[in-house]
């Protein structure tokens, strides 16, 4: 799985992933983070989700996705018109407390993002093979300075060999990939609907978990 698969996806509108309002799990246990307003939050791999106008009602909120298709999309459906720039090798835009880095989220660095308080993964995590996903906890663990908390959202489903996007990752698995770098907090664990493309792949058992995480 390289870029041009989720490229491909967002070129050909297959993005089953994507929700029609703000996610139910950032409602309920964003407060649980004691966040203050001025504290910058940061949205890895946001593609174009309604919790990005949540978190921005609240702090100064930054997303990274890849593809230009999403975050175009993000702003034509807000109605809202961007300043947009350069912070090489991204392509940055931004309106009121929302702004959004299209780039490669691996290639990202504290210089352009700055401080950040505290981040919030949906669908970062489970959508990235294992390779991948070591990648992206060392970009995690490079740009995030200690102490900073953040909400993780992820599934886990039987068979686990259905594979993905999204890949099942249990709590388990999540606290052996961040490593001693995060400390993981299981908040809420629950049975879920199964999806579709889950369902088509022979998934017979979804749990979802959510998860507050804290940078070492």
């Amino acid at each position: 799985m390289d870029a041009s698969f989720w490229l491909d996806r967002w070129a050909t509108d297959r993005i089953g992933f994507h929700r029609a309002e703000a996610n139910p799990n950032l409602l309920k246990w964003w407060p649980h983070l004691e966040l203050t307003e001025n504290e910058r939050v940061l949205v890895p791999l946001c593609g174009k989700t309604l919790d990005l106008h949540w978190l921005g009602a609240r702090h100064s909120t930054v997303g990274v996705e890849l593809a230009a298709h999403a975050v175009d999309a993000f702003w034509s459906e807000s109605g809202q018109t961007p300043t947009r720039n350069r912070q090489p090798p991204f392509e940055s835009s931004q309106a009121g407390d929302v702004s959004i880095l299209c780039g490669d989220f691996m290639a990202l660095e504290h210089a352009h993002v700055g401080p950040i308080g505290g981040f919030y993964d949906r669908a970062a995590f489970i959508a990235l093979p294992p390779d991948l996903r070591r990648e992206y906890v060392k970009t995690l663990t490079r740009i995030l300075e200690p102490g900073t908390r953040g909400l993780v959202v992820t599934i886990d489903y039987e068979p686990a060999t259905a594979g993905g996007p999204p890949f099942s990752i249990s709590p388990d698995m999540l606290s052996t990939q961040l490593g001693s770098a995060f400390a993981v907090e299981l908040l809420e664990s629950r049975a879920a609907p199964i999806p579709g493309g889950l369902s088509q792949r022979g998934v017979t058992v979804l749990n979802e978990h959510v998860f507050a995480v804290t940078r070492g």
